[in-house]
Order: C-alpha cells, then structure tokens, then sequence
C-alpha cells in the first residue's frame, strides 16, 4: 500500500520531463500539496519497518529523497557464492531547483553518499558485509549559468546508483540490513546543504527476485554517456581533436552546432569560458581553456600522459538534439607514434594501407582516386554473391542482344546503365541527408526494416513468376508501337533491382569510396554514386557497344524461352532468403503474414495471366477482363492491408533497436564466442587478449557466404584457435545504435566488417581491418602475422 501510494505521489508531483525549462504556479502548487501528504504519510509510517525496494521518503520543501534496492531479497544458502546489491538514491527537486554533478564546475558540491550493507543473526549479532561510496552510473548533466559562474547538475531528478559485492557467512539464517549516509546541496537562488538517513531490511529468499524499481535503474544507465566512437587527440595547443566529426560547412539539422568539453574532475579546466569551436579536414575542434592554480596553469598534456583527462563531450546539433560521449583523449605524439608503427606492419603484412587503417586512408585519398576506386569497386560487384537473385534478368537480357540491332543493344545498355547509376545516386542521397538530420544510418539501412524486405521478396517473386510464363508485364496489345518503351523500361528496371538487391553488400575497393562518399562534400560524393552504377553497368555496356564481343553470345532461338522459365528459380530462391531474414527481424508470424501476401499475390498474377492468355486466342470477354482486373487490384490491395496490419507489431519489436545486446555467452569448446558489445571488447583488450570482431547481417549474402566458407569451417575454426582468439560476432539485421557507432568508427557504411586485435594490441590503435571477401588462407596469413 505505502509502495503504491509513493509511486502515485511521484507520478503526480515529482515526475517532470528533464527538458523542462518553465514551472507555472500551478506545477509548483501541486508540488506543494504533494510535499504536505508525503510528509503527512512520512510521520504516521515512521514507526512502520521498512520494506524492501523503496525506503520511507525524506521530503523537505526542496527534494524527495527515497533509498532503493533492484533485488527483492538476498539468495539464501548461497555459502560462500558472491552477490551484488544494486542500490541507489532517488532525488527529485521542486521547481527551479538542483544538485551537482560529479564535477560541480564553478561552485556547488558533489553528493556524497555512503552505502552500508550489514548481516544480522538471529540474536542479534550484527556484521559488516560490505560498503562503497562509488556511484557506478553518473547521468549526463545540464550547464547552469549564473551570476557569471557555470555549473554542471541536474535538475528535476536524478538516480545515483551504487553496488556492494558480498558473501554471506557460512550456514547464515538472520537477515540483512542496507544503510545509506546521504549529503548533497540543493541550489536555487541560494543554496541549502541536506542530508538523510536511509535504512531497508533486505529478507533472504531461495532465488534473486528483481523488483519494479528495474526502471530507474535501466534510465541511469540509458542517461549515462556511451563511450566515443571516434578518437579524441589533444594537441600541443590544448585543442581537442575528435576525429572523424567535421560535417562541413552545411547547416543540416544533423550537424553540431556547439560542443562541450566536461571533465570528470573539477579545477581542471574553466567551466565558465566558452569553448571555440571549429574544423580541420575531417576533425572537429574544441579549444580548452585549462584552469589557473598557484603553480600557474594545470598541464592538460601532463594529465592525458597519465590516462587521468577523462569526462564528456557533449554535442549540440541545429536540431536541438543533445549527444553525450565518454572520452579519454589521447596525446597528438602518441598517435603519431601509432600510425607510424602501423604503417610498418601493413607493409609486412598482406593488407593495403586502405584496408587496415580506414581512418588513415579517408585524409590520405584524394577524390579522383576514390572516384577509380568506386568504378572498380562497382565492377566487382557484379561477381558478389549479392547480384545473384537478379543475375537472371541479366543474363537474359545479355542471350537477347544478338536478336536486336546494334543501336537497339546499345540502348539497353543505356538504359540499364541509367537504372544503376540512378539508384546509386538515389540511395547515397537518402543516406548522406538522414545521416545529416542526426541519424545513424549506413549503406544497405534499408534491409534493416521488415517492411522493404516484406515488399522485395513480393516484387521478386512477381519477376519470377513473369519469367516462369505465369502473365507478361505488358499486354500482348501494346507488342506494337510500345513495344521499345517497354523494352527499355525493363532495362531500366533492371538496373535499379541490380542495385537495390545489392546494396546490402559492399565489394572490394567500394567500402573505402562509399566511405568517403559518406563523409565528403556533396561534388564528389554525386561522383562517386555515379562511378559506382557505372562500373555495376560495364561489362553490360562493353558487350553492347563492341559488336565483336557478340560472336561469344549463343544464336537466339525457341531455347530462350525455356531459358527464361528456368531463370525465374534463383529469383524464387531470393524469396526464401528474404523471408528468413524477415523471421529474422518479425518473427515467425509475420514471416506467416508475408507468405500469405505472397500467395495473394500470386493468385493476383495468374488471374492476370489468364486474362492476357484469353486475349491471345480471340477469347476476350470484356466482363470476365473486367472481374480479373478487379481481382488483381483487390490482391494488391490485401496484400498491402496485411503488411499494413502487422507492420505496427513488427514496429514494437524494434523499439529496442538501441538497445545494448545482452546474454554473453563464452564457448569454450573450439574456440570462445561471444556477442559484440563494445564494453566487451575494451575489457578482453584491456586483458591482453587477442579478438576477432565479425559484424554482419542476415540479408548481407556475403556475410553468409564467408561465414560458410572460411569462419563456420574447420579450417576457419582451427585457425581462431590456434591464435587463442576470442570470437565477438555482431549482428546488424536490425538496427543497432552500438554497431552503427563501431561501423562509423572504422570509415565503413557498410557490413561485413572484420576487425582483428592480435594478443597485447595497445588500447590506443586501431584493430586491423580484413578484406571483405574471407578465405581461409587470408585469414590465417592475417591471423598468424607476427
């Protein structure tokens, strides 16, 4: 009852929104009437003993303060095994008023908390069990700005936990005790020193119950900064690099605006001076106004020598939306020392200089050389795994042009061409503007929605179903005068299928110039998309505009048409990838929802197909035509209908698409696996422990390709363990903030990625990047480099 009662009193009184910048007087006098029941409830319970989870509140007419635990209870009979108690002091402020942060900045006080857990015998014999004063999880603060001092805090509430591993004394039955010793200030206009004292009994139970205070312990983690994506260099002159950040001179609603430098520890820099912000090439600036002490000026360089400059970046984008990052910045000497060591080992080594380092490779490319490297990387996509499900439209359309004249061939070509090149320059566009609108995205995003592979599989089941025979795309009818548009529209229409299809994946050579596309001024982005489609385009163009490559085509015949039939299966083949890949993301029932879309669909198609059929043999019935194209706009429609029913849920499933993933598990067995966190990985680093990072995607066919030929192999296995290697996969079949961020780190838009950190690689340098396309040899001659 008195749990129920606090959690009505928070949600009408203390649960504000962080943004909140204005109070009415009517918020303020329902913080009030609030304030008197709480303490009304506070006097008439004082007597009560406290239960688990939520301690009786301490209200004054400036806070509320409440102890909370996440465990119900402690594990009972657990002799000698390890627990931790998660524990933490809620605070909520009345209007206008707020606390500090761990660095108060110009004035104010951090809180100070001290948590105690204690065992009590059933005589009464009470033992300390463990104590900390350790806040494992700070949220981001806000600036405040007064009377020309700043300060850092937080305002409304805010959730500081805290942790306490303990072990429970042998053959132990009593129960357990957790105490809090809380100080912090509360500032408004002036400022008022409070303090409380906060005791819960914690029963023993068979097994560990997580209550409903989960909540606010999941909110202090989500409001902590993440760790930075990108490097972070001081310079000689106390600027701060952050590598990778510049956007251009583009006012996007993406782009940073201002950024603030929040060191954890306060007298080490000026919070009051405006930070000066600016761009070098690729690097984000902010200047560091390092704080005056007796001894003169603190020596920034000294600090980060000594891995003890640590705090936040906080970015400001035109948006309004605020971005918080944890950085440990890193002397521009040391960095220099670590590109020059590394250039040394990729020359021993088997990678190029732009495979390994692709954060050296993105300042050391010029755009036309990344111009080539698109056109070649456009080439080689025609050999990926990825083309596959439409290879069967274009070998066809290549067995055709021997039956056309030269300028009808070299047309298709053309128009094929068009279609790639167009789509390229459709998808790079859509990327480059949701990435300027503050969005994390990457090439191939859209497979990432349920809902564009749900109507993929539907077109190219439709395209299989024309190629089997079961209806035309156009109507025998039109076979005269338009005959030429739509034959070029087919052209067209292929080349934009080759490219969606293929976007997932990336070839070789085209990681480094999508890349640079992604992070270049829009001329030579525009460039290289083009580049891009023209060289998917080329061998096609090639064959159509040099007659002499006509003589290795085979003669056309009545064998096209069993040719064309037999095409359409790779294409059926695309579908039951692409509805694994939606059981990947939906679910087995809405993988169900677009098998029977499908089926819809098809039923549409062969009441097409017949209609055209009785049209051929003089048969035409204007009212049966009339009720099977009726038909067909109604299978349209309720195929649509169920994508759009279902598509909500499937919506609610990604929701947590932010997410950290969660449930590491370690195989001991053939070598260690492990699911990617980036947290994970610094810790197996900092260990000294060699790591391999696979990133992929269900609906990346190369992904699964090298994953069948080189990393699920024997071989492929033998060598990771040979090496003792970790083995971190990361999974990019739905979005995931963390991965993006890893991905960017890396300069790649796209997946796969492999990354390698051999055994005692140096925290400080980047891991070394493998090729794209894995075979075993390639990676153990990487694996096994000395």
């Amino acid at each position: 009852m008195r749990r129920l009662f606090l959690s009505v009193l928070r949600l009408l009184c203390l649960e504000r929104k962080r943004e909140t910048g204005k109070v009415s007087s009517a918020d303020f006098a329902l913080f009030q009437l609030g304030l008197l029941a709480s303490a009304l409830f506070t006097f008439f319970s004082a007597s009560l003993p406290a239960k688990a989870l939520e301690s009786v509140p301490q209200v004054t007419p400036q806070s509320h303060a409440t102890l909370m635990t996440l465990e119900e209870n402690a594990l009972k009979g657990s002799d000698g095994k390890k627990q931790i108690l998660h524990a933490g002091l809620f605070l909520s402020f009345a209007p206008q008023w707020h606390t500090y942060w761990r660095n108060p900045g110009d004035a104010g006080e951090t809180p100070e908390l001290t948590l105690e857990l204690h065992s009590v015998a059933q005589q009464g014999k009470k033992e300390l069990l463990g104590v900390s004063n350790e806040i494992t999880a700070w949220e981001t603060p806000v600036r405040f700005s007064e009377a020309g001092l700043t300060t850092f805090g937080y305002e409304n509430q805010v959730f500081l936990p805290l942790e306490i591993p303990f072990t429970l004394p042998k053959n132990f039955s009593g129960s357990l005790k957790v105490t809090l010793q809380a100080r912090w200030l509360v500032c408004e206009k002036l400022c008022i020193p409070e303090k409380a004292h906060f005791d819960l009994d914690l029963p023993l139970g068979t097994e560990t119950v997580i209550g409903p205070q989960k909540k606010f312990f999941d909110r202090s983690q989500s409001l902590a900064p993440k760790k930075a994506p990108f490097e972070t260099i001081l310079d000689k002159d106390n600027r701060l690099h952050l590598r990778g950040q510049a956007q251009g001179k583009k006012q996007a609603a993406g782009n940073t605006k201002q950024a603030y430098f929040y060191p954890y520890e306060a007298g080490i820099l000026k919070a009051s001076a405006l930070p000066a912000m600016s761009e070098n090439g690729s690097d984000l600036i902010v200047a560091l106004v390092p704080e005056k002490t007796d001894s003169g000026e603190v020596n920034l360089a000294k600090l980060v020598e000594e891995k003890t400059l640590q705090g936040v970046i906080e970015m400001v984008r035109n948006n309004g939306q605020n971005i918080y990052y944890e950085v440990t910045p890193v002397s521009a000497s040391a960095v220099a020392k670590t590109t020059s060591s590394s250039d040394s080992a990729v020359e021993k080594g088997t990678l190029s200089q732009d495979e390994a380092f692709p954060s050296v490779a993105k300042e050391s490319l010029s755009g036309f050389r990344l111009l080539i490297l698109a056109f070649i990387g456009g080439f080689f996509l025609n050999l990926m795994p990825c083309v596959f499900p439409v290879l069967a439209m274009k070998v066809f359309s290549l067995a055709r042009l021997n039956a056309k004249e030269h300028h009808e061939t070299v047309m298709s070509a053309v128009f094929y061409a068009l279609g790639t090149v167009s789509t390229f320059l459709v998808l790079g566009m859509v990327v480059l503007a949701l990435q300027h609108a503050g969005h994390l995205v990457g090439w191939g995003f859209q497979f990432q929605s349920p809902v564009f592979v749900t109507l993929m599989c539907w077109l190219l089941l439709l395209l299989g179903l024309n190629l089997a025979g079961l209806f035309e795309i156009m109507p025998p009818a039109s076979a005269g005068k338009y005959h030429r548009v739509s034959g070029h529209l087919g052209d067209f229409v292929t080349g934009v299928l080759a490219v969606v299809v293929a976007s997932p994946c990336t070839a070789p050579f085209m990681g480094v110039a999508l890349a640079g596309a992604l992070m270049l001024s829009g001329g030579w982005a525009f460039g290289i998309f083009v580049m891009l489609g023209g060289g998917l385009a080329f061998p096609y163009l090639l064959i159509a505009c040099w007659p002499a490559m006509g003589r290795f085509l085979p003669k056309p015949g009545a064998w096209m048409e069993i040719f064309k039939q037999a095409l359409s299966f790779p294409l059926f083949a695309a579908c039951i990838w692409l509805i694994w890949v939606i059981a990947r993301q939906g679910g087995g029932n809405f993988a169900a929802v677009v098998l029977a879309g499908g089926l819809v669909l098809a039923f549409g198609g062969w009441l097409f197909g017949l209609t055209q059929k009785r049209a051929m043999l003089g048969k035409q019935n204007s009212v049966f035509s009339f009720f099977c194209y009726l038909s067909v706009i109604f299978s349209l429609i309720a195929s649509l209908l169920l994508l759009w029913i279902f598509a909500p849920s499937v919506r609610q499933q990604l929701m947590a698409e932010d997410a950290p993933q969660q449930n590491l598990h370690i195989d001991e067995e053939a070598h260690q696996r492990m699911v990617f966190t980036p947290e994970a990985l610094e810790k197996l680093r900092k260990e000294g422990k060699p790591v391999f990072v696979d990133i992929g995607a269900s609906w990346c066919i190369t992904c699964i390709v090298n994953e069948h030929t080189t990393l699920n192999t024997q071989a492929g296995e033998g060598v990771l363990k040979e090496a003792g290697a970790v083995f971190m996969r990361g999974d990019w079949t739905k979005k995931t903030r963390e991965i993006t961020q890893f991905l960017q780190f890396y300069r790649h838009s796209g997946v796969p990625l492999y990354v390698w950190f051999p055994k005692d690689w140096p925290l400080e340098k980047e891991g070394i990047v493998l090729p794209q396309v894995l075979t075993p040899s390639v990676l153990k001659k990487t694996l096994q480099k000395d």
